[in-house]
């Protein structure tokens, strides 16, 4: 599945937010953690998707801005090629951004993920 933007709970990042606020409860002694690993896996999946979709569209768009000028190198000026080559470089940085970008989602999720599923387990555990 390819998708470039994200979907969020409940229809807006406001409410998102709020949702996971009702969770968390006024304090944080009586957090729901079964709904909120529910909602993180939700949220974890769609971001996670999105953040992998953008990646592939920037490495995507740099292959073909790379062959784009080594197929038609000798054809155009040299101010032409340039161009080119500074929107590849451009493209390029964007490129390694995201995936840098998606590691870290990638790391920060199953940390959290973690973290959750040992309160889930405590809790059942009682």
């Amino acid at each position: 599945m390819f998708k470039l933007f994200r979907t969020y709970i409940n229809g807006s990042k406001k409410n998102e937010m709020k949702e996971f606020k009702r969770i968390f409860g006024e304090n944080e002694e009586n957090i729901d953690w079964v709904e909120y690993l529910r909602l993180f896996r939700i949220f974890m999946k769609d971001n996670t998707l999105v953040c992998k979709s953008r990646a592939l569209l920037a490495k995507i768009v740099t292959h073909f801005i790379f062959y784009f000028f080594l197929l038609f190198n000798f054809y155009f000026s040299f101010y032409l090629n340039a161009a080119i080559l500074i929107l590849y470089l451009i493209s390029f940085y964007v490129k390694n951004k995201l995936e840098m970008k998606l590691s870290r989602i990638l790391i920060a999720n199953e940390w959290a993920m973690s973290t959750i599923e040992h309160h889930v387990f405590l809790l059942f555990r009682k």
